[in-house]
């Protein structure tokens, strides 16, 4: 078990009642951490890598029940789609995982080196004196890590360590695993929340005009933004449990390629309760969705 994994388990098996609906991901969520592998050797670095991915999305899907549990729920579906994102990666990774691990990492710090070059030289454009200080200590610390980086590097047959520094887009990575339908549906949706899209201030405002000009017209806005509220709260349970299922999906994967029994069979002890959990709030969803329930809301 990892390092961070003890401050996501609940103590002493007690847990939030606010979290009890998303039990089935709660016990997946504390399984998993409690049958992670030790870290193995050096060499060992595309398997360990690999690894702290899991731990990585398993700790962004704690966030998710906490959020959700609080009511926080357009923070939850962003948790989501880290969680997402994360699984993306282990599964691409597992395909060559030597060669992407390492191109993984070089990726994303090559990434920040050039934003920060950046910001430096609009800071001493503007005459920002202190803050282009601030952003040349931290392009030297970060070079720093860059030369750790490489210098662990593998080298590949036709190719050196530096020669990809560029990491595929998510619909390549999707279509690279087989599995490209959950670019236009399920990475989009989740994508909404982390851009700041209008869906909910266009429901708040679908409100205000239901009631404008109605006797209660108070009475009736609250009942609609309630409604609204209730669909958004089983529709964030819905992207937990999907979430959830692919950081599975991805983690049964590494237990699988690795050999490492007991992680994979925990996995597929605690799928079931996932599926069931998606289907019942999938259910939930659409029985808010129908006109039935709009217009008691509305009426």
């Amino acid at each position: 078990m990892g390092f961070i994994a003890a401050s996501f388990l609940s103590v002493n098996g007690e847990r939030d009642e606010t979290q009890l609906p998303l039990a089935p991901v709660l016990d997946v969520l504390a399984n998993v951490f409690r049958n992670l592998p030790d870290y193995g050797e050096l060499n060992d670095e595309a398997r360990d890598y690999l690894r702290d991915s899991i731990e990585l999305g398993l700790e962004h899907l704690a966030g998710a029940c906490s959020a959700w549990g609080s009511g926080a729920y357009f923070p939850c579906e962003t948790s989501c789609r880290t969680v997402f994102e994360i699984s993306v990666n282990i599964l691409y990774i597992l395909q060559a995982p030597e060669r992407r691990a390492s191109q993984h990492q070089r990726a994303c710090v090559f990434h920040e080196q050039k934003q920060v070059r950046a910001a430096l030289q609009l800071a001493e454009k503007q005459g920002l004196d202190g803050l282009a200080k601030e952003f040349s200590d931290n392009l030297e610390m970060l070079n720093g890590q860059i030369e750790i980086v490489e210098r662990f590097a593998p080298a590949f047959a036709g190719g050196s360590a530096t020669s990809e520094k560029a990491w595929p887009s998510m619909r390549q990575r999707l279509e690279a695993v087989g599995e490209d339908f959950d670019y236009p549906t399920l990475y989009s949706v989740l994508c909404r929340s982390t851009h700041g899209d209008a869906e909910p201030l266009i429901e708040r405002r679908l409100a205000r005009i239901i009631g404008h000009g109605k006797r209660d017209s108070r009475e009736m806005t609250r009942a609609v933004l309630l409604h609204f509220r209730e669909t958004t709260r089983a529709f964030s349970r819905m992207l937990i449990a999907q979430a959830s299922f692919r950081l599975m999906k991805a983690a049964g994967r590494f237990a699988s390629r690795y050999g490492i029994r007991p992680l994979l069979e925990t996995i597929s002890t605690n799928l079931e309760g996932i599926r069931v959990l998606d289907e019942e709030a999938a259910a939930e969803v659409r029985a808010l969705r129908q006109s039935d329930a709009w217009k008691s809301a509305s009426t």
